[in-house]
């Protein structure tokens, strides 16, 4: 899961993709968004995982960020025996990739949904 944020207008993007044990993908989501930063960005993203998570009941769930502050601001209590970790930016390229696809977006209301 990722987000991206501009200054200028206080507009953003967030995306994800969640994994089946294989790799495979099985929900990717984009979506524009206001924010207030960067952090505000990023845990959007993560919240909207989530609640994609639980609502198809995928859980225990790993979870791969580049934002080393949301792993430290997020507490996965719920989600049985989950795994957030630091991945680098190279290593979420797909979700980084959705966060700006959901940037362009015309409208934040929606959440751009593909699953499998």
């Amino acid at each position: 899961m990722d987000g991206c944020y501009y200054v200028k207008d206080k507009t953003g993007g967030i995306g994800g993709v969640i994994r089946n044990a294989n790799g495979d993908w099985v929900i990717r989501f984009s979506k524009k968004i206001y924010a207030l930063n960067h952090t505000h960005a990023e845990l959007s993203a993560l919240e909207h995982g989530l609640h994609l998570v639980i609502n198809h009941q995928l859980t225990p769930v790993e979870i791969e960020t580049d934002f080393i502050e949301v792993i430290e601001l997020s507490q996965l209590k719920k989600l049985g025996n989950s795994v957030i970790r630091h991945s680098f930016q190279e290593g979420n390229k797909t979700a980084h990739a959705l966060a700006n696809e959901g940037s362009k977006q015309q409208s934040n209301s929606d959440l751009n949904l593909d699953a499998r």
